[in-house]
């Protein structure tokens, strides 16, 4: 792929928000002020929002001191983990392409046959096909390493979702085959590398991060706010550590990994970024009483960031920032006047079970709509479903809750078909392969 120059590379416009505006907070105490507006001290909420633009960076601050606030990391730990197996794929003068065994000389039959076909944008964009769901945590040997034969004996055990680069499904397995593979190329723990990178953004990192992090979900990470702005920064630049390195920003969208269904809220993948649209990428984390969301536009040298004790980080973005990039907050609906409902007739052939190591989903079908049970594994454990839900069909093979218990998606997607049904059950992020029909 040619490199665009840096000259040109991070000034390709992109639709969407202007950049005016955002520079007018980065000048002003507007941001501050329109967010006690809406949470005002006396609320209690709070919350933390910061703004980088051209025009420098801002932040304002509900109950909380943002100059030495700190953000757990939760999922934005595959954020990290993404940047450091980008940074060692240029490193070593490879492409997103390249298959991930081209790092691992001394690979074993067992794991060449486990990795063979797998590249770096698979692990990155959660389309290497492998089912980790059995696992809460990445394993760790007695030194701190990633246990490779651990992971590799529960990935071996699952069946797997696909070949690679067949279906995209969110899931941790991505990030701590990263892990172990930067572990791997170094001979140094994962922790020991994100500790560098971090302090090489900023000096706030001064306590280190500490052993035994999970590189998918963060454990107990915590960010401070001075090193993730850096973080953002660094990936907004024009230089060989930017995100955008290897592409234009108007080609951004022809080289995303594409969702393997319907998605009510973003479009598709760029090596560990979720896109919105409109030259935006983020990420969200659901860490419990602490959530938090990072929104950037590297087209327009633009980041966001809000953290919060609970409130939803998405909400209050929405507030703060429709106006200027209502592109942000645009919601996808699967109804389209050219794609057909799927038949009530159809019903019988969608009939089964569907599902991963953790959780398994039977479909039966009614007079005119279908019945879905969760189950706590594949086999469902010789225990009753734990949620069930009525769904009616409705465009692009998407079933609707009409009366679902609050564990269950509001919708699901039947993708890939096939001449006796479909392969995957989808629910907005992961795809359930099928496993038996009815």
């Amino acid at each position: 792929m040619t490199v665009p120059s840096p000259q040109t590379r991070c000034h390709t416009p992109a639709p969407g928000a202007t950049v005016a505006d955002f520079d007018g907070i980065c000048r002003s105490d507007l941001l501050q002020r329109q967010l006690e507006l809406s949470y005002p001290p006396s609320s209690g909420s709070h919350v933390v929002v910061a703004v980088q633009g051209p025009a420098g960076e801002t932040r304002a601050a509900i109950n909380e001191d943002s100059a030495r606030f700190s953000v757990p990391a939760g999922c934005l730990a595959k954020l990290l983990t993404a940047t450091l197996l980008r940074r060692l794929t240029r490193g070593r003068g490879l492409s997103f392409e390249s298959p991930v065994l081209a790092v691992l000389e001394q690979a074993d039959p067992q794991l060449r046959a486990m990795l063979a076909g797998i590249t770096f944008r698979h692990l990155l964009d959660h389309a290497h096909g492998l089912d980790g769901s059995e696992l809460d945590a990445v394993p760790r040997d007695s030194n701190g390493f990633v246990d490779r034969r651990a992971l590799l004996s529960v990935l071996e055990r699952a069946p797997r979702l696909g070949a690679p680069g067949e279906v995209c499904s969110y899931g941790d397995a991505g990030a701590w085959l990263s892990a172990w593979v930067l572990e791997y190329s170094s001979g140094r723990r994962f922790e020991e590398l994100l500790d560098q990178v971090l302090s090489s953004w900023s000096s706030a990192n001064e306590s280190g991060v500490a052993a035994g992090i999970c590189p998918a979900l963060g454990g107990g990470l915590r960010i401070p706010m001075a090193s993730l702005l850096a973080y953002l920064r660094s990936e907004l630049s024009c230089g060989p550590s930017g995100l955008l390195a290897d592409t234009e920003a108007a080609a951004l969208e022809s080289s995303l990994h594409p969702r393997s269904g319907w998605s009510a809220l973003d479009q598709g993948l760029y090596l560990g970024w979720t896109y919105y649209g409109a030259g935006w990428l983020g990420h969200n984390s659901i860490v419990p009483h602490a959530p938090a969301m990072v929104r950037i536009n590297p087209g327009r040298g633009l980041a966001l960031l809000v953290s919060t004790d609970g409130t939803n980080p998405t909400m209050v973005a929405a507030r703060l920032f429709s106006r200027m990039a209502p592109e942000l907050f645009r919601i996808n609906t699967p109804a389209s006047g050219n794609a057909p409902r799927l038949p009530a007739s159809a019903l019988d052939a969608c009939q089964g079970r569907y599902g991963i190591r953790r959780v398994s989903f039977e479909l039966l079908r009614e007079e005119h709509s279908m019945t879905i049970s969760a189950y706590a594994r594949v086999s469902g454990d010789g225990e009753g479903p734990y949620a069930r839900g009525v769904f009616v069909p409705g465009h692009r093979n998407v079933l609707i809750a009409r009366a679902a218990h609050p564990l269950l998606p509001q919708f699901f997607q039947l993708i890939h078909p096939v001449s006796d049904g479909f392969r995957f059950l989808w629910d907005g992020k992961s795809a359930f392969p099928r496993l038996q029909t009815s």
